[in-house]
């Protein structure tokens, strides 16, 4: 998805600020916009990590299951707030689960495919 508003938008975010223009071009063409209705999980605890996402509009709420009870909500993302660092680090799983606390859009990046170029230089070391 390398339209000319996600290429703005990225470029004028801080989280992407010191990437080349190539690397951000690159990035644009991994990303795909995911929207998720209020109520509605993303992903569960222990699920396969794989992607990351950037809060565009809404609020998602990270959770911990509780040994007995309801989940425990353990912080609450905003607009332009990145989510989904577990596709970093090794098992790859989720280690918490995420709610919608309103509609929200999330610009969706698979997290492997995004952590190299093209030629196979790691963008974020």
């Amino acid at each position: 998805m390398n339209s000319p508003a996600t290429t703005d938008y990225l470029s004028a975010y801080a989280f992407f600020v010191e990437i080349s223009e190539d690397d951000l071009a690159f990035m644009c063409e991994c990303s795909s916009t995911h929207e998720i209705k209020k109520e509605r999980i993303l992903f569960r605890q222990g699920d396969s990590a794989d992607k990351f996402y950037v809060v565009r509009k809404g609020r998602i709420s990270l959770q911990i299951p509780a040994i007995m009870g309801p989940t425990l909500d353990i912080q609450t993302l905003g607009k332009d707030q990145v989510l989904g660092w577990s596709w970093l680090i090794s098992a790859y799983k989720w280690n918490f689960q995420t709610k919608a606390e309103e509609d929200s859009e999330l610009l969706q990046f698979e997290g492997p495919h995004t952590g190299t170029m093209r030629a196979g230089a790691p963008i974020w070391l």
